[in-house]
């Protein structure tokens, strides 16, 4: 369970590429919850620009998302064929 100092703590440590990162890769916290934690942060300390994590998070996603695609064409159905039955 990630603490929500700890968020706050990355956010303010490693900036825009904390947002990004945690977009595009959901871990080791929520995309949620960091997104939440640095508009807070830009909306009440000016320590973040809104529009900067608003480009990060956009990125982050676009990322995933242009990421997981090619992932996924390529063993997507090998694994649930594979995999599939334990899944459910």
């Amino acid at each position: 369970m990630v603490v929500h100092g700890d968020v706050a703590h990355r956010i303010t440590s490693y900036g825009y590429l904390a947002v990004t990162g945690a977009v595009a890769l959901d871990v080791p916290m929520p995309d949620e919850a960091t997104l939440i934690a640095a508009t807070v942060l830009a909306g009440t300390t000016q320590v973040l620009n809104i529009w900067f994590v608003f480009a990060g998070a956009v990125g982050g996603a676009i990322l995933c998302d242009n990421a997981g695609f090619p992932i996924g064409h390529e063993i997507g159905l090998a694994a649930d064929c594979r995999y599939g039955g334990y899944i459910g």
